[in-house]
């Protein structure tokens, strides 16, 4: 039914306050409600039960009319849109450093044209940019709803015709439909679980099953004392969601289901009868949040990017107070100013109007991220000193060239460092991206010292044998098999030293809470007799297990411990930093701080700490002098490509750090730089 059909409910728009202030309190850090991501989940049954009313009713009086069902969507939707594309459009030219602003330019292009949610879903993994830089992320679930806007009102106006406006068919094709899409997520999150979380065929079914209540549930009408009950289960089990839920939950999938059948179930009790919880929904202070929801969605989190990006760094109580203040106010006037006066027709007035200015509207700011995008970020915006900080995002070389498929990986196959030519290995240097990313110092020394050598470097895999992350993304390697190849390639070869480097404690403790990166749990399993150990006791068991097996083959150990890890983007922070007339030096990390997050590393390693055959090499040593704070630049240049990567710049720098490993290798007949 229709709005016009059923009168208005205030509950609905209860409903979506409590949606959109779950988002926002999860974004900001607030109140802890570490579940409240999945009010976009509330706001996907809302819109498809709404939308399903209005179109399934126009279609029974036979008066459905799609430009206006299109003009009404423009007028709901595109206003406040072009306003936070304008806005954010602004504060990026003035904020982002070029690779940002070039980032932030290609999802300006997918919000234009409402695929945002490929973009991101495109965007996302390992070495993602982090969210801090993402101002529009949020369009994402705009862009889903647009979409499923622009398919399901035809198909279910097929539907109606083909089945001569027999409800029971249609019913039965939507559930198909519906069951469909939510089998395709419960797939997808086994095997790409990006997708699963940004597109619309894997998040379908949420919309749907707001279809489902409009066409079949919102006609069932409950007994008092049975919709009361249900109301209550249905109110706990969004709460749990909201309370239970963190970021470490597999999402969408299985887990949706929790509270989008809630979301439909209050629906559908408060639609047959008045409950206590839709009383409640139906305060006023909710209802006029709700009222201004779809604002308070699209502003809440440029403002929160923003803030974030300038400062380097999670906002304080106070600010966030601020931020919020900011967001309602801005929420408040533009529902007032802008949204109310376009809904009712006050301001353009005519259809042909609505569309040809939203279309204006949105292809301007298309345009905007196109020329963004083919403009490379608009680097004059910068001094030659600022670009010079933020080329140290691309200052990498390209190892996935030193990747094969791990089933490929062996002697013909794995990449050769030092000095070249037919010489057998001197040594191997394994491990992830860090090993990835000091591979050119490794290989600078090498050469100086006149030694061939060969590199395994794989992402996400860490230099231990038996030790995996234990959850995996569609591109993550298989690094049990990778670790067995690794030794073989070691046995066969007669290879004597092994130079191992990490991201060590990642794979103890996760990502840095603190930090400003992508937060794909890294922490590793190790399986024995007893069962499966995770986080610390599996990294003991795996670094016993891969120093135990080196030694047996008389296998010299080197391990290089962690890089210190910084909690900022650094080329970008270092750039802004100079754009901005702000002191460089503050922004490097203090030694304490440091120690404290590769404590739990230090003190598996500190078992083996003069045990024969094993050796360690400690990057703080000179990143962090006399236990000051830790370089990040040098000479201009940035240390690090991002949070934890070396820079090659920063690799080349470090490299006198290995001298101590290659001065053990025997024969060797270089005559090495002096050392720092």
């Amino acid at each position: 039914m229709s709005e016009s059909d059923r009168g208005y409910y205030p509950f609905i728009d209860g409903l979506r306050a409590v949606a959109v202030l779950s988002v926002i309190l999860f974004h900001y850090n607030f109140l802890h409600v570490s579940g409240g991501y999945v009010g976009v989940d509330v706001f996907f049954v809302l819109s498809g039960f709404l939308i399903t009313g209005i179109i399934e009713a126009k279609l029974r009086r036979g008066i459905l009319s799609f430009a206006e069902f299109y003009e009404r969507r423009c007028r709901r939707i595109i206003p406040a849109l072009f306003i936070t594309g304008a806005i954010c459009t602004m504060a990026a030219i003035v904020l982002l450093v070029p690779q940002d602003f070039r980032e932030f330019s290609k999802s300006l292009k997918g919000a234009a044209f409402f695929y945002s949610n490929v973009v991101f879903a495109d965007s996302a993994g390992y070495f993602a940019a982090p969210a801090a830089t993402k101002p529009l992320l949020h369009t994402w679930s705009l862009a889903v709803e647009e979409q499923f806007y622009l398919i399901f009102p035809p198909v279910l106006y097929a539907a109606h015709k083909a089945a001569g406006g027999n409800r029971a068919f249609i019913c039965f094709a939507v559930g198909i439909i519906c069951a469909a899409s939510f089998a395709l997520s419960l797939v997808l999150m086994q095997v790409d679980s990006d997708d699963a979380f940004y597109l619309l065929p894997p998040r379908a079914w949420e919309l749907l099953l707001g279809s489902l209540t409009a066409l079949v549930l919102a006609r069932i009408r409950l007994p008092r004392a049975a919709a009361e009950v249900l109301a209550v289960l249905a109110a706990l089990g969004l709460g749990l969601s909201f309370a239970y839920y963190d970021r470490s939950t597999p999402f969408p999938g299985l887990a949706a289901a929790l509270p989008c059948i809630s979301t439909a179930l209050l629906i559908w009790t408060n639609v047959s009868s008045s409950t206590f919880i839709g009383r409640c929904l139906s305060a006023r202070p909710l209802v006029a949040v709700g009222l201004i929801s779809y604002g308070l969605y699209l502003y809440h989190w440029p403002v929160l990017a923003f803030s974030r990006y300038f400062f380097d760094r999670e906002l304080s109580v106070s600010a966030v107070v601020v931020a919020l203040a900011a967001t309602f106010s801005i929420s408040a006037l533009s529902y007032r100013l802008v949204e109310l006066p376009i809904r009712a027709g006050a301001w353009m007035p005519g259809r042909k109007t609505v569309f040809n200015r939203s279309a204006i509207g949105l292809l301007s700011i298309g345009a905007i991220g196109i020329i963004g995008v083919n403009a490379g970020g608009l680097p004059s915006r910068f001094s030659s000193p600022a670009l010079q900080y933020a080329s140290g995002a691309h200052d990498t070389w390209d190892w996935n060239r030193c990747m094969p498929a791990p089933d490929q990986l062996n002697d013909r196959t794995i990449c050769r460092i030092g000095a070249l030519g037919t010489l057998a290995p001197s040594f191997l240097l394994w491990g992830d991206s860090h090993a990835a990313a000091l591979e050119p110092a490794v290989d600078a020394r090498a050469k100086a010292f006149n030694m061939p050598g060969w590199y395994v470097g794989y992402s996400r895999c860490p230099a231990l044998i038996g030790a995996a992350p234990i959850r995996h993304t569609p591109d993550d390697h298989p690094c049990l098999r990778i670790a067995d190849t690794v030794f073989d390639l070691v046995r066969r070869n007669g290879i004597k030293h092994v130079l191992l480097a990490s991201r060590w404690d990642s794979y103890i403790d996760g990502w840095d809470p603190r930090g400003n990166e992508t937060k794909q749990d890294l922490t590793i399993s190790f399986d024995t007799v007893d069962g499966r150990l995770k986080g610390a006791e599996a990294f003991r068991f795996a670094l016993r297990e891969t120093l135990n097996r080196f030694r047996s083959l008389g296998v010299e150990v080197w391990i290089v411990e962690q890089v210190p890890p910084q909690l900022i983007d650094v080329p970008s922070a270092l750039t802004k930093a100079i754009a901005f007339g702000r002191d460089p030096l503050l922004l490097r990390r203090p030694f304490e701080d440091v120690e404290e997050r590769r404590h739990a590393a230090a003190t598996l390693f500190g078992e083996y700490v003069g045990s024969p055959g094993v050796f360690f090499i400690d990057p703080a040593e000179i990143f962090c002098p006399n236990k000051t704070p830790c370089l990040i630049s040098e000479s201009g240049h940035a240390l690090y490509s991002d949070g934890n990567h070396l820079s090659v710049f920063g690799a080349l720098w470090s490299q006198f750090m290995l001298d101590p490993f290659f001065k053990s290798l025997p024969a060797a007949t270089g005559k090495p730089t002096e050392t720092r």
